[in-house]
């Protein structure tokens, strides 16, 4: 069972990245586009996988590798898809005009 100094790391780093880290996501959603807020939520776990290779010499397995593909391709298609949404709609909105 932890004993005292390990329970005030475990305290300190639920109060800081957890607690605090989540409170300023929940306060910058609604004045952030909804856009650039799922990029960045889905941008946070393939740059920790980046930063552990960087700061700690971690070697990213094969699988996490492949999910931050996954999460680039994702991005990259979902971009792609509204890009074309907006071309569309301002062609119809010309047309009109």
């Amino acid at each position: 069972m932890p004993e005292w100094p390990a329970h005030g790391w475990l305290l300190l780093l639920a109060l800081g990245p957890q607690v605090l880290g989540w409170s300023l996501i929940t306060f910058s959603l609604p004045r952030q586009p909804a856009a650039l807020t799922a990029l960045l939520l889905l941008i946070q776990p393939m740059t920790t996988v980046a930063l552990s290779a960087v700061a700690l010499g971690e070697r990213p397995s094969v699988l996490q590798l492949a999910g931050c593909l996954v999460v680039v391709l994702g991005v990259l298609y979902g971009s792609g898809r509204r890009a074309q949404a907006r071309e569309a709609r301002d062609e119809e909105l010309s047309k009109v005009a």
